[in-house]
């Protein structure tokens, strides 16, 4: 489980900065290591895994409505850190779908619970444009 969280800070860390494409990569490989773990919380912690890596593939492009559903069921049931991320990747998801208003809940959602990470409040799109312009 140990080197499960490694992959997945490192995917945390791609998704926010420059390359979504090597997050998922690392969100695939958290998942795997953390598959064979057996301890206390490992199904809750797995669950997180798995969001990590549907919230890579929508931000990637590779796949959106199963991802979303999937997250949208995730998402009461994680604590607020994995949560906060599944509303990001939601919220870029429902952009990509032009549901600006579920969206704008998921926006609100992150302004409410962490109002100063600006990261979770802006699309993908506008991350890379300034990590691009920069």
């Amino acid at each position: 489980m140990f080197q499960a969280l490694n992959h997945n800070i490192r995917c945390l860390m791609y998704y926010f900065t420059d390359d979504i494409h090597l997050g998922l990569t690392n969100a695939r490989r958290a998942k795997a290591l953390a598959s064979t773990s057996a301890f206390p919380g490992a199904k809750k912690s797995m669950e997180a895994f798995e969001a990590y890596v549907e919230v890579g593939q929508i931000l990637t492009g590779l796949s959106i409505e199963e991802p979303i559903k999937s997250l949208e069921l995730k998402f009461e049931k994680q604590p607020l850190l994995p949560k906060l991320v599944i509303a990001w990747g939601l919220m870029n998801g429902y952009q990509q779908q032009k549901e600006l208003l579920k969206s704008k809940k998921m926006i609100e959602f992150c302004e409410l619970n962490a109002p100063h990470c600006t990261l979770l409040i802006k699309p993908i799109k506008a991350i890379q444009e300034e990590i691009n312009f920069a």
